[in-house]
């Protein structure tokens, strides 16, 4: 890490204002954050990368965690991340601090310097990745439909108007909802092709797989499951970015922060530590494979994706999910539960156009019970989740 101030920013050519702190003469990737009250950046665990970055603070001020040792910051300062420093920001919770960031190359952003042969990327509001529209009545792509939780996300979509698209391993349950059986496909995500043209024409993604598979795969080779799932999500988002796909909601496990101590109030800030099986490490794997195609600087319009991190499923008739029951359980949580916040992520993803800020999102998806173990307020904040709307969803008073 290096510390400059702004007034040591200038250029006297065609090359950008820190070029002589970094190397690169044009700028290929930044942006302007405006940091929540005591909050950090990155919140979703480890953040580095193998090139020079620049923070310039415009205002407030925070504390730079860089490395293990920590650099108060303010308004004026000029930081330079160099390759490999793991980093995050602090923001003061009085005065909170808006930072530019950028980083450089000798390309420089494939919007203004496309590679030869493509088009510059279409910035029109409205206008997918490959500069064609969306259509309202275009379908929503369900993956690991087949399961209980792709069955109740499919009623719950359907019930609120969209049309589905939906896949799985393996073949759909006679009993399965009516919703799926037109739009249902049996097949592998590790097929390009075939996945190709799942996504082709869809509106979003719903991406189940990466939570359900391994039950689906359950004594079959560990390593198997783990390829399945994180190279599949690797290509359904490939595909998705080359059909004009802009948005996914990606389910995964609470269980992933299980082996933090119970007394500990464990956040989404909170890095995951999930044990050696494929319950965990496979959505966790396919966590990190979808984390980089919204961070990509090399991609002209990356993927907007938020992550469902959901508590143990259960039934919505299971006792353990009913207050009252000798039974109750109240780390599980009701299939209903899980699929209205699975609803309301993707209203919120899909409603509302990209504004700036980070594009991949995290949210822990718990039992409304005041016992569960973890909170859900930060997905009651950002999407709405309660858990009663679920409940009277289920019963049909909620669209």
């Amino acid at each position: 890490m290096r510390r400059y101030r702004l007034s040591d920013l200038g250029s006297e050519g065609p090359e950008h204002v820190a070029s002589k702190l970094i190397p690169g003469r044009r700028i290929a990737a930044g942006g302007l954050s405006f940091h929540a009250p005591g909050g950090r950046t990155h919140p979703e665990g480890e953040h580095c990368h193998d090139h020079h970055e620049v923070f310039c603070i415009m205002q407030g001020q925070g504390t730079l965690w860089v490395d293990g040792r920590t650099e108060p910051v303010r308004a004026g300062d000029v930081i330079v991340i160099e390759p490999g420093e793991e980093h995050y920001l602090y923001a003061d919770a009085e005065q909170p601090t808006i930072n530019c960031w950028f980083r450089a190359d000798e390309a420089g952003h494939p919007r203004q310097y496309p590679p030869a042969g493509q088009p510059a990327a279409s910035g029109a509001p409205g206008a997918s990745a490959a500069g064609q529209p969306q259509s309202p009545a275009s379908p929503i792509l369900i993956t690991g439909a087949a399961s209980p939780l792709g069955r109740a996300v499919a009623a719950v979509l359907a019930a609120a108007g969209h049309s589905l698209r939906a896949v799985d391993r393996v073949a759909l349950p006679a009993a399965a909802a009516p919703a799926l059986a037109d739009g249902f496909q049996e097949g592998d995500l590790l097929d390009p092709a075939f996945v190709g043209a799942l996504v082709r024409g869809a509106a979003g993604i719903v991406h189940l797989a990466p939570l359900v598979l391994p039950a689906v795969m359950r004594g079959g080779v560990p390593g198997e499951v783990l390829d399945v799932v994180a190279r599949g999500t690797h290509v359904l988002y490939k595909a998705a970015l080359e059909a004009g796909v802009e948005w996914a909601v990606q389910a995964s496990t609470l269980a992933v922060m299980d082996a933090y101590d119970q007394g500990l109030e464990v956040t989404e800030q909170w890095r995951p530590r999930p044990q050696p099986a494929p319950e965990q490490l496979a959505p966790y794997l396919a966590e990190l494979v979808a984390r980089e195609f919204t961070r990509d600087v090399q991609l002209a319009s990356p993927l907007r994706i938020t992550c469902l991190r959901f508590a143990p499923l259960v039934d919505d008739a299971d006792p353990r999910a009913r207050e009252g029951d000798p039974s109750f359980d109240p780390q599980v949580l009701r299939l209903a539960d899980a699929a209205d916040a699975v609803r309301r992520a993707l209203s919120a993803l899909s409603s509302a156009p990209y504004r700036g800020g980070h594009r991949w999102q995290v949210l822990h998806i718990a039992s409304p019970s005041p016992l569960a173990r973890y909170s859900s307020a930060a997905a009651r904040q950002a999407i709405g989740y309660g858990g009663e709307q679920a409940a009277a969803a289920s019963q049909g008073g909620v669209r």
